[in-house]
């Protein structure tokens, strides 16, 4: 079968890996392929694609590439999702789905081969914060504020994990950077700092968070927000977070942060439950090989 395959964040090289072991191949050129597989529809270049496969008869499949991967099916966005299948992480990308109209045989939990990366945590010394900047069009004045309010902060070990042409370096403490697309580099150095790390601090609960969570990590969100647009798209100014938030976190304005942190570092087992159901609703860790099953739905007729 030839297959034309988008592998942004690098959530589709394994499967890649895996359906080019059973004898298939990739192609360039969509509209020759026998399957398109994306990241999302809901930019316009992947929606006019799509549209043109349905025309042509071609399968369309999606790879979720992120948690909140579906945001934009929500208001104050509301757009339709189009492709034929979708390959999501959880039962919460599920009811999301179903809210939006998608039939259920269209929805396929299949979990990411990307949490393969995970290990066991290693005792260390000392206490060890992990500082996760919000992931939007650029680095965010959020981030900076939380940033100068850990500088203040004495008695915790403070490392800060950004992403490559996003965050400004200079402006966090012990920066660690990765790029998105070098998959085994990107996924490795964010496990090599949470196996060490007592207490995660982030702005939203998003991808490098439920990381955090699966490993029964204690996280902190930070619920500082100035509305703001995205890439010059003005919606966001009425995005909701709140909608996105999970029991599995602790919250807190910036002034209660340091206060939060000692708490949390106090209680690490207090939300324990709640985390570990989280692992299920959003990352669909019972999966047990997700290459496999995302496979099968690539593949299937």
């Amino acid at each position: 079968m030839k297959i034309y395959i988008q592998n942004f964040n690098s959530v589709a090289s394994d499967v890649m890996n895996e359906l080019r072991e059973r004898g298939h191949s990739f192609i360039p050129i969509p509209f020759k392929a026998d399957r398109i597989v994306v990241w999302q529809d809901v930019l316009e270049e992947n929606r006019k694609m799509i549209l043109k496969a349905k025309e042509l008869g071609i399968p369309t499949i999606l790879i979720e590439h992120g948690r909140l991967g579906h945001t934009q099916y929500l208001p104050p966005f509301n757009v339709k999702p189009l492709v034929d299948k979708h390959c999501v992480w959880g039962t919460r990308d599920k009811e999301i789905l179903l809210s939006v109209g998608v039939p259920e045989n269209n929805i396929y939990i299949t979990s990411s081969p990307i949490f393969k990366h995970i290990r066991q945590k290693e005792k260390h010394s000392g206490k060890n914060l992990l500082f996760l900047p919000m992931h939007w069009e650029g680095d965010v004045m959020e981030n900076w504020e939380v940033a100068m309010a850990l500088r203040q902060m004495k008695g915790f070990n403070i490392t800060t994990k950004i992403l490559e042409g996003e965050h400004f370096a200079e402006r966090y403490q012990n920066p660690v950077i990765s790029n998105r697309q070098d998959n085994e580099r990107h996924f490795k150095s964010l496990i090599d700092l949470l196996i060490k790390t007592d207490v995660v601090v982030s702005l939203t609960e998003s991808t490098p968070d439920l990381f955090a969570l699966i490993m029964d990590i204690p996280v902190i969100i930070c619920t500082l927000w100035y509305p703001k647009t995205c890439r010059e798209d003005e919606r966001y100014l009425n995005f909701n977070w709140e909608q996105f938030r999970t029991p599995a976190t602790a919250k807190c304005e910036l002034k209660d942060l340091e206060k939060t942190i000692k708490y949390v570092l106090r209680n690490p087992d207090e939300l324990k439950e709640e985390r570990i159901k989280t692992t299920i609703t959003d990352a669909g860790i019972d999966i047990k090989n997700p290459t496999d099953e995302i496979c099968k739905i690539i593949l299937s007729k």
